[in-house]
């Protein structure tokens, strides 16, 4: 049974619903509730389409129900342990070893890095205010990461920064 759409989705719809479901690589069914406005405003992922209309009621005005969607299984594997060793312009050498929070799948520890790799989705995703000052925490200390968690699916979910230098353990970036 397909969900009840109000309108055509916008190209911004679609780009942000692609990017959702394919955080799901699990082989289920998902269906999803979102709104669009400035950015697109996208509240989660549900297992039934009874529990996504319950919570497209509680989320107010605006939301549609959009699914159901199914990716194939993946892998699902994520990183459990990084050990990184920087070199300084003395030659030096210094190692530091972490456990990312679970679900971490992607790490960028450069600005060059993060401005191919991150930069592009994350303006998307949250803004370019909250990209930039992720971009920026990389070069406070050459042990600092910028951290995607699987899944990104809500507007909220912000990738962590990994701050190596200061608890050597990863840190939800603040949520607006």
């Amino acid at each position: 049974m397909a969900a009840t759409r109000l309108s055509s989705p916008s190209a911004a719809m679609l780009r942000r619903l692609a990017e959702a479901v394919d955080g799901y690589r699990d082989g289920k069914r998902h269906w999803f509730i979102a709104r669009e406005g400035a950015r697109v405003d996208l509240k989660g992922a549900f297992n039934s389409l009874a529990a996504a209309r319950a919570a497209k009621r509680a989320a107010g005005r605006g939301y549609q129900v959009f699914g159901p969607f199914r990716t194939p299984a993946d892998g699902g594997t994520s990183v459990v342990k990084v050990a990184l060793t920087v070199r300084d312009r003395k030659g030096r050498e210094s190692t530091r070893t972490w456990r990312p929070k679970d679900g971490c799948d992607a790490m960028v520890f450069t600005q060059s890095a993060y401005d191919k790799f991150f930069a592009p989705y994350y303006a998307r995703l949250v803004g370019l205010d909250e990209a930039r000052k992720m971009r920026w925490a990389l070069s406070d200390d050459p042990f600092n990461a910028v951290v995607h968690l699987f899944p990104t699916i809500y507007e909220e979910d912000k990738p962590s920064l990994l701050r190596g230098a200061t608890t050597g353990k990863s840190s939800r970036r603040r949520r607006t």
